[in-house]
């Protein structure tokens, strides 16, 4: 049953423990694994399907085949930055059963739909639209990706979600607007155009709220190649990033290098104290995954390599329902990451 899922809040150990991947599922086809996600307390989760817009289920290391949700979505595969983005469950799963998919429609529009899960493998819309806007620039490119609900909001339904700038450089720099910057939508009221938390952005495709402390950790692709992790605390979060063209500005460890940067998680799982409170991340394609603690809003000590965890074509983070991490790839693999 849907329950409250604990974050470990030790300090992380200086040198965690050695790290491996085990492979659990591969998506059919030549689909695409993104996001794991999954209902606090509940033994399975969930897979999003980049490329097909479909919703997997997976419980026992075993992959269901009926979709929990399908939706039609404009997809480019070898690229991949359209498809199926992110998804999130209602603070309030557990009574009204409702979820959110974040995804680029077949008109090319930006979408969150509210969906209302019938069984772990059914479900059903209610017809409510949070989000649906047209891409400023048309194409294809820079469309975000990720929402997520803040437990330190104290159950208020409020869907934060990164938007990309859609190649609308100008845009980006805008106290307010819908892209390039971190929206918050108010479920609670009618939906519009939400609120910016953030702004500045060129395409934070990967944002991930630490259900531990609130704060929020974001992916940014400069261009050139590469990518910058940025911080943003609960109690003050930062209002402009500073992108305005040409480069992004640095994150917490600079600059890293590879073509993208994919952002992860912060481990709140119980089965790896020494990584509790540790952020995880990676860079596309070469997939080498890399690790960093926060402490007092600053970086503490240096960010570390995981040589046990790195896969090509790295897509994404996620966690399972008792808190344990899982990396996605774009050639369909999950994989858990356990202590050696």
């Amino acid at each position: 049953m849907p329950g409250v899922l604990t974050a470990c809040m030790t300090e992380p150990a200086a040198t965690p423990p050695a790290l491996k991947k085990t492979p659990v599922v591969r998506l059919p086809g030549d689909d695409q694994a993104g996001e794991v996600i999954a209902v606090p307390g509940e033994p399975g989760f969930y897979v999003l399907g980049h490329r097909t817009g479909k919703v997997f289920y997976v419980v026992n290391n075993k992959l269901d085949p009926t979709p929990m949700a399908t939706v039609a979505i404009k997809s480019n595969p070898g690229q991949d930055e359209q498809g199926l983005l992110g998804m999130a469950f209602h603070p309030n799963f557990a009574q009204n059963h409702l979820f959110y998919l974040l995804y680029t429609a077949p008109n090319a529009n930006i979408h969150i739909e509210e969906l209302e899960r019938t069984s772990v493998t059914s479900s059903k819309p209610t017809g409510k639209d949070i989000w649906d806007k047209p891409r400023s620039q048309g194409g294809e490119w820079h469309n975000g990706g990720q929402i997520a609900f803040n437990p330190k909001d104290g159950g208020k339904p409020l869907l934060y979600h990164s938007v990309g700038n859609t190649q609308t450089v100008a845009e980006s720099g805008k106290p307010e607007g819908n892209v390039g910057r971190v929206l918050i939508h108010d479920l609670a009221g009618t939906p519009g155009n939400g609120t910016t938390l953030g702004y500045g952005l060129r395409n934070p495709y990967r944002m991930h709220i630490d259900r531990g402390t609130g704060d929020m950790y974001i992916g940014e692709t400069d261009d050139p190649a590469g990518g910058a992790v940025y911080y943003s605390p609960f109690t003050k979060p930062t209002k402009d990033y500073g992108y305005r063209g040409n480069n992004i500005m640095n994150g917490v460890t600079g600059k890293e290098g590879d073509k993208a940067m994919i952002g992860g998680i912060v481990y709140r799982g119980n089965k790896i104290p020494g990584l509790c409170g540790r952020y995880f991340f990676s860079t596309w394609p070469g997939g080498a995954v890399r690790s960093l603690v926060m402490k007092d809003g600053k970086l503490s000590g240096n960010a570390m390599t995981h040589n046990g965890l790195g896969i090509g074509g790295l897509d994404s983070f996620g966690e399972d329902g008792e808190g344990e991490m899982y990396i996605s790839t774009q050639g369909g693999e999950v994989y858990r990451i356990e202590a050696q």
